[in-house]
């Protein structure tokens, strides 16, 4: 579990997080504290970012993306956060460097794998229950395939 906080007031803000990221694994979870979970988001201006949850996105460790976002960046400034927030997403949306098609292709498969077994166990989180359930209503006369790998087709 993360704990990020922000102080904020008229004249500053200061943001901190602690340091400590359980990686699962097959067995058993493994904790280390040395995870970077604040970033600057510009070499050039006090603009800052945080992650937590899942320090990879499709693969890659958002460590990377950001840097490789703060380079690309370079001396390039926005008048507003919301503008750093959109350009920021823009380069996510058009990194065909970071994201290959093949990457792209196994988390897709990856994240629907997962979520048609949680529908499977029932074990959905309640903000996902219902449109699960919409799904599977869907799908009442043909049975769904449930694969036990990754590389299953349906």
């Amino acid at each position: 579990m993360t704990a990020e906080i922000i102080i904020m007031n008229k004249e500053a803000i200061a943001f901190a997080a602690d340091s400590a990221v359980t990686v699962r694994g097959s067995s058993q979870d493994k904790i280390f504290s040395s995870a970077n979970k604040l970033f600057s988001l510009s070499k050039y201006c006090p603009v800052g970012i945080m992650i937590f949850g899942n320090a990879l996105f499709m693969e890659i460790p958002w460590e990377v993306m950001i840097k490789t976002y703060r380079s690309k960046l370079g001396n390039h400034t926005f008048n507003t956060l919301e503008g750093y927030a959109n350009n920021f997403v823009a380069f996510l949306e058009s990194s065909n460097r970071i994201f290959t098609p093949e990457i792209e292709r196994r988390c897709v498969q990856s994240y629907t794998y997962s979520f048609f077994n949680h529908i499977k166990q029932g074990d959905l989180p309640p903000r996902l229950a219902a449109p699960a359930l919409r799904i599977q209503s869907l799908y009442k006369h043909t049975p769904l395939a449930f694969c036990d790998s990754m590389s299953c087709a349906a």
